[in-house]
């Protein structure tokens, strides 16, 4: 989002408000939850399930935070390129919180 606020696209651009603090607030909880699974927690299987909550927070947070940029355009997502990068999220976060 930081990279956004920065970026100028030549045209009139702006974030809807709530929409960015709903993103914020669920990627904030998103890894308060996985962090709080996976702390002190030495079975594996259930620290890779710590990492789907904080994946998917961050998942939120991303397409949230595109949904809210407001340009004078439409913007059009591939939806099964969504659904896979979501996946593939998922599935590093994991991993990432296993190993």
């Amino acid at each position: 989002m930081i990279l956004l606020l920065t970026y100028r696209p030549g045209m009139p651009a702006a974030f809807d408000v709530v929409t960015t603090i709903q993103s914020l607030v669920i990627v904030i909880l998103g890894i308060g939850i996985g962090m709080s699974m996976s702390v002190g927690c030495r079975n594996r299987p259930r620290r890779f399930l710590a990492g789907l909550p904080l994946g998917t927070s961050v998942a939120l947070l991303h397409y949230l935070g595109q949904f809210g940029y407001r340009i004078p355009s439409s913007i059009v997502w591939d939806l099964p390129l969504a659904i896979g990068s979501c996946l593939t999220g998922l599935m590093l976060f994991g991993l990432g919180i296993m190993v």
